[in-house]
């Protein structure tokens, strides 16, 4: 191959155009893993071209890419390809010529797969091909070379002939994994005679040399204490089978535990496991693939099963299903599940001391080397059928946490296993629907406060982790409750700034490097450290290298929830690489440096401590340590400190207010407690058990309700104010297109911790730091004066007040606004009255009443109202609510099928076909729910025109005189 490439860069003879060339795009590798590396020992992606033709063809100045909006993606440089020869070409995103002629792209390619196209110079599509899915070291080729005949081959040829090689599929099984109320038979089978099927039920590799078994050991304890006597070693197989038969599926949660008897810390009493005859809920899990004579190995395909007569209605959170290789996990040697090998060798080295949860295990093992493949299947929470079931690889995460008996796992998509991304929306906080890396983070030690508390800064100035709490199996064996989480890493960016991955400097804890380099960050610090910080151009420099909105919000949400745990740990920060700071791009590519909050298990007292809402948290985050440098420096410099004080007190006022947080620590308790019993059956004596969660629950309730008053003195004495005054704010026409703002915080109802109805509004603030104070006029209303201050005061002014203040904005009104009030219906029901209402400001609308259909009452509106008829009086805005209906029978399925509606799609009538049909009622809905069109028909003329639809799917609703009811989807063309 590298001779046939030399041979091209060194050509020099006439070569035809690109246009009558038969250049085509003949092999193409989308996740090299092991087949051959590149001159930087690199295993890229690759593309292999072919000359079928007779002449050879100049390729400079033409294109390949992987994008068909940007054909011009990457350029040939002086290249030329013999007649009947191969040229490769390295899809490394490198961008590059090699010192031996090599050629690289800017792109790679997606092992999820995608269209390939190569364009000559003028924009004339040459060759385009479509590359499907494919796992790793697998090409996509013609066959015989040149053809048009393209399919996936078990044997890369890069720059030789291309050879089909078989390709096993995977075996079908007869059921997909999933909820099933009652036990059957599996079969598998596969459309090769010759090719056998291997299966196993312990989450191992189906393996011909694993028929007889294959052994593995564990230990079932361990010196944790000097004068504990050793423990014992237990053997345990792996086994695969030759599928003969079919596989019996059923219910198997009397049958006695299996990893969940393996102890998973050095704990001497492992007290955390359950009696072997414990009623731990348990699924089957099936991993299978077939082996043929002369080709081998077929792909492996997982189906995790589970039967209880509750069906999916068992649990109404996220299932996920981890399977794994039991000896990759519980091996004394190579497991990572357990203290293992390097426990023991650690104590071996260490006689005489106590063991603590940071000394070496074969859990604290870190990296590449320490991930194992996997497999992962995720059940949404209405779904029997798994929505995301791929392989995956999956290691242990976290820090102190790792010596826990539950353990998190951080789960990995990479090309290598298939799939580069998991494509599923996880989270309802984030928009993201691809991920290439989750967490699964342990919940042992009732761990809820970290989800609780992103969730209640979430709107704040830096990125959040989304979170789901899920139950986790693991090789079919209740594992517990689990918090799914996105990961913090340089892909995180790359997905919600749109920055290059790989262009970032990404640090953690005290300028560890995570990405890139910390030379920047050890820059600012120099600065911070050796200046007086007291100047406007020491603050210039701050703002010149610091995201200061988001520095802010960061320090602000850290110290407010008492984190001890920071900020010499548990705190990642970065920036995009820029020579200086860019101004006019996209947020986040400034070069600035900003921070991301991630493990706040310890804030809120989540974790017992007496004085932890009394807790100092400002002092502890600007004493005298190594990691309070940048801050400690930066709070001397009088802008700065007063921008954080005022901007902490508006998070007082709002964000971190108790009527705000209180409600949220409720419905978290509501949602997760009930799932704990089960729980608590598999990690068993956890202190305190049910009762110790819900004292977790009031521990943080405890905490929010006293803490403000003890951060605001903290910011009092800290930074030596005179003392703190309460600023009542109000305006004299009450409605929210008129509001005030003061210093940050918008006074009305689209700001979060402020009342629907603000006025008048109160906050605390401190006497000495002035505060912004804005009354903002819109649409209709025009700023008059102030109430409270000296005449002739602007709308927007900064002063000190030195006592309790009250101000009332005054608005003059140019004309009387109007608002539209617009109510819909979903499924169930109908509207009675005017369902779009033009009202004046200040003014009533007219009554709607939500009328339920047989078979549904009615709930609620979807703002929450329960009044029905519904009258929206004193109108400040614009309305817009749907009635929403509940099911009180069940539709039978039958009723269903006897309605028929033709023709389906139809133009411009519908005709209704029921047995005994009599004159009906009947309802047209959009699939949002929203009511289109309604009216009657008879059963002598049973048709209804559609012509004024647009075109879309609807559905068909009809109920007769007797109360009888059936639905129709249709399609409208």
């Amino acid at each position: 191959m590298i001779t046939n490439f030399l041979r091209i860069c060194i050509l020099f003879w006439v070569c035809i155009s690109a246009a009558e060339s038969k250049v085509r795009i003949n092999e193409v590798m989308s996740s090299n893993k092991n087949t051959f590396s590149d001159e930087d020992g690199s295993f890229s992606d690759w593309i292999e071209l072919y000359n079928s033709g007779e002449d050879n063809v100049d390729l400079t100045g033409m294109y390949l890419s992987d994008d068909k909006k940007k054909l011009n993606k990457w350029t040939f440089p002086h290249t030329v390809i013999p007649a009947k020869e191969y040229l490769l070409i390295w899809a490394s995103g490198k961008d590059k010529t090699g010192i031996n002629g090599e050629l690289h792209t800017n792109f790679s390619i997606s092992a999820d797969g995608e269209e390939l196209i190569l364009t000559d110079a003028g924009g004339l599509v040459i060759d385009r091909i479509e590359i499907p899915a494919m796992s790793s070291d697998k090409v996509y080729c013609r066959i015989p070379d040149g053809s048009d005949y393209l399919l996936i081959s078990e044997t890369p040829t890069p720059g030789n002939e291309n050879i089909y090689s078989e390709f096993l599929t995977a075996p079908v099984f007869s059921n997909e994994g999933g909820f099933y109320q009652t036990a059957f038979n599996l079969t598998l089978t596969h459309p090769d005679p010759e090719a056998i099927i291997l299966y196993t039920l312990d989450g191992s590799e189906p393996l011909l040399e694993h028929l007889d078994g294959y052994s593995y050991q564990y230990k079932n304890r361990y010196k944790e204490l000097p004068i504990n006597p050793n423990g014992s070693f237990i053997n345990d197989q792996l086994k695969s089978f030759i599928y003969s038969g079919s596989i019996s599926i059923r219910n198997r949660t009397s049958e006695p535990l299996d990893a969940a008897r393996i102890p998973s810390t050095f704990q001497f009493n492992a007290d955390y496991i359950p009696s072997a005859t414990q009623d731990v809920f348990k699924g089957t899990v099936v991993r299978a693939r077939v082996f043929k004579e002369g080709v081998g190995y077929g792909p492996i395909s997982v189906h995790t099963f589970f039967v209880t007569s509750e069906g999916r209605s068992k649990y109404s959170l996220p299932v996920i299903a981890l399977t794994a290789s039991k000896d990759h996990l519980f091996d004394y040697e190579k497991g990572i599940h357990v203290a293992g090998a390097d426990f023991d060798e650690w104590r071996s080295s260490h006689p005489l001391i106590p063991a603590n949860p940071s000394v070496p295990a074969n859990y604290q093992r870190r990296g590449d080397k320490w991930e194992y493949p996997g497999h992962f299947e995720y059940f949404e929470a209405s779904k029997n059928i798994a929505v995301l079931n791929q392989q995956v690889g999956y290691r242990i995460h976290g820090g102190w946490t790792r010596s826990e008996p539950q353990k998190a796992f951080r789960i990995y998509a990479r090309k290598d296993y298939g799939a580069s991304n998991l494509e599923y929306p996880f989270f309802t906080q984030t928009q993201e629907d691809k991920f290439k890396r989750i967490i699964l983070k342990n919940t042992f030690n009732f761990r809820v406060t970290d989800a609780l508390t992103q969730d209640m800064v979430r709107h704040l100035n830096f990125p959040t982790q989304a979170s789901q709490y899920a139950i986790l199996f693991l090789n079919g064996e209740y594992w517990g409750i689990q918090e799914i989480k996105e990961r913090f890493d340089k892909y995180f960016l790359e997905s919600k700034y749109g920055i290059d991955p790989d262009n970032i400097d990404y640090l953690n804890n005290e300028a560890v490097v995570d990405e890139g380099d910390n030379l920047a960050y050890l820059k600012l610090l120099d600065y911070v450290r050796n200046s007086s910080m007291t100047s406007i151009s020491d603050y210039n420099y701050l703002e010149n290298n610091i995201d200061l909105e988001n520095y802010i919000d960061y320090y602000a949400t850290e110290i407010y929830t008492s984190n001890r745990d920071w900020p010499h740990n548990n705190i990642d920060y970065w920036r995009v690489k820029t020579d200086s700071t860019l101004k006019d791009v996209p947020y986040g590519h400034d070069g600035r440096w900003r921070w991301m909050v991630y493990d706040l298990d310890l804030g809120m007292n989540g974790v017992a401590t007496a004085d932890s809402f009394t807790h100092n948290t400002l002092e502890w985050a600007s004493r005298d340590h190594s990691s309070t440098v940048l801050f400690r420096n930066s709070i001397k410099n009088p802008t700065f400190s007063a921008q954080f004080i005022n901007r902490f007190a508006d998070l007082l006022n709002t964000t971190f207010l108790y009527e705000r947080i209180y409600p949220l620590i409720e419905q978290q308790k509501k949602d997760i407690v009930k799932f704990f019993p089960e729980h608590l059956k598999r990690w068993a004596n956890i202190n305190g058990g049910i009762s110790r969660l819900n004292q977790t629950f009031d521990r943080m309730s405890n905490f929010v309700q006293n803490r403000s008053s003890f951060v605001r003195q903290d910011i009092q004495d800290k930074f030596q104010l005179k003392g703190q005054i309460q600023i009542t704010l109000d305006v004299n026409y009450r409605n929210s297109r008129n509001y005030v703002r003061i210093n940050t915080i918008d006074i009305n109802n689209k700001t979060i911790g402020v009342a629907t109805r603000p006025y008048p509004w109160k906050g605390i603030y401190f006497d000495g730091v002035p505060v912004k104070i804005t009354a903002i006029a819109t649409e209709g209303y025009e700023f008059s004066h102030w109430e409270g201050m000296p005449a002739g005061t602007p709308a927007s002014f900064t002063g000190n007040f030195e006592e309790n203040t009250t101000l009332t904005a005054h608005f003059n009104k140019l004309f009387t606004p109007e608002y539209f009030l617009n109510y819909t219906s979903s499924i169930g029901g109908y509207l009675e009255g005017d369902s779009t209402q033009k009202v004046e400001e200040n003014a009533a609308g007219k009554a709607v009443t939500a009328v339920a259909l047989q078979g549904y009452s009615f709930q609620a509106w979807s703002d929450g109202r329960t009044d029905n008829p519904r009258i929206d009086s004193d109108v400040l805005e614009d309305v817009s609510v749907q009635a929403m209906f509940r099911t009180t029978t069940r539709l039978k399925e039958t009723q269903a099928e006897l309605l028929k509606v033709y023709p389906n799609p139809a133009k411009h009538v519908l005709t209704i076909e029921k047995p005994e049909l009599k004159d009906a009622r009947y309802m047209i809905l959009n699939v949002f729910g929203q009511q289109i069109q309604s009216g009657t028909f008879l059963a002598s003329h049973p048709y209804i025109d559609i012509s004024q639809l647009p075109e879309a799917v609807y559905i068909l609703w009809i109920e007769d005189e007797t109360g009888q009811r059936a639905y129709h989807k249709f399609g409208k063309n």
